[in-house]
């Protein structure tokens, strides 16, 4: 982190209120001792004063929003289970042409990448949900790949369990690209959205 004062008050200005009220009351012992009356500067220019920083800290206090629970912690159990699915697929789907032999290790490729992208969110990492959509992502388009050359090679029809996978992909995804992009207990906890 910046060490330089003029460095510190531009990252703390752009910082909200009740993150730097915590920083510089509560969490104090986790910051440079320099870093302290920066913040609280930056507060009194906010127009703070003590009596009122104490009622901010109760206030943005809250819930705490920085631990891996709720939907996130099923989110993480979701990646888990679809890599733990992709990867006996993989082995299960006998590789009798060149393009089950080719899906398979797709898949394999897919199920480790979804271990290693639970994993980065398990331990907190800032870039684990760039990887999580990443990988979502790539699921997806895989799915819709295979949906459309199933199209192309069924003479333009496909059959219901390959639509019905391809949409059922197509609408989990828009819901947890959504979740990783605008949850506050994503952004808590990863740090703000890549």
């Amino acid at each position: 982190m910046a060490s330089d004062p003029a460095d510190l008050e531009a990252i703390y200005r752009r910082w909200p209120t009740g993150k730097l009220v915590l920083a510089s009351t509560r969490d104090a012992d986790q910051y440079d001792a320099a870093a302290l009356p920066i913040m609280r500067r930056v507060l009194d220019e906010r127009g703070l004063s003590p009596e009122e920083l104490a009622d901010a800290v109760v206030e943005a206090d809250g819930p705490d929003l920085s631990r891996v629970t709720g939907w996130l912690a099923f989110f993480i159990f979701q990646v888990v289970m679809g890599a733990t699915a992709q990867l006996l697929f993989a082995f299960v789907e006998p590789a009798d042409s060149p393009a089950r032999l080719a899906g398979s290790i797709v898949g394999i490729a897919s199920s480790l990448y979804g271990f290693w992208c639970a994993a980065l969110l398990l331990r907190r990492r800032p870039v684990a949900p760039t990887h999580a959509r990443l990988w979502m992502l790539l699921n997806l388009s895989a799915t819709l790949t295979i949906t459309a050359l199933a199209f192309v090679a069924n003479e333009r029809s496909v059959d219901e369990p390959t639509l019905t996978a391809a949409l059922r992909s197509l609408f989990f995804a828009a819901i947890w690209l959504r979740y990783l992009s605008a949850s506050k207990r994503v952004a808590a906890v990863y740090g703000a959205p890549a």
